[in-house]
């Protein structure tokens, strides 16, 4: 069955349609977000692309563990100095970890 709007009905399904210049601006709004190019994490955080490719060596400690490694280092040197202590360690390098360890001391002394 069909029913017959009434004249109010009709002004008011009027009033809520938009105006064709307002759709026309969310759609050109909608257009220039979409034609945004969407950061990937290859163009955040470019990989190194040498011979030598480097690769992640993750360690799990406790955050007391985590707070003293970055109180003997510095917060913005503690993965160089666990890659260098490591090293020193695996390649049984005596005199590397002496002068890490000075390096550290004298640090804290200062």
């Amino acid at each position: 069955m069909k029913t017959k709007k009434t004249a109010a009905a009709k002004q008011a399904a009027t009033e809520e349609t938009p105006a064709p210049e307002a759709a026309t601006t969310k759609a050109t709004k909608k257009t220039k977000l979409a034609a945004k190019p969407k950061a990937t994490a290859d163009t955040l955080m470019p990989r190194a692309k040498t011979a030598d490719d480097l690769c992640v060596f993750a360690l799990r400690m406790t955050i007391a563990e985590r707070d003293e490694l970055h109180a003997a280092a510095g917060p913005s040197r503690a993965s160089r100095f666990v890659r260098a202590v490591a090293l020193a360690a695996a390649r049984n390098d005596v005199p590397a970890l002496q002068a890490i360890l000075t390096e550290i001391q004298r640090d804290a002394a200062s």
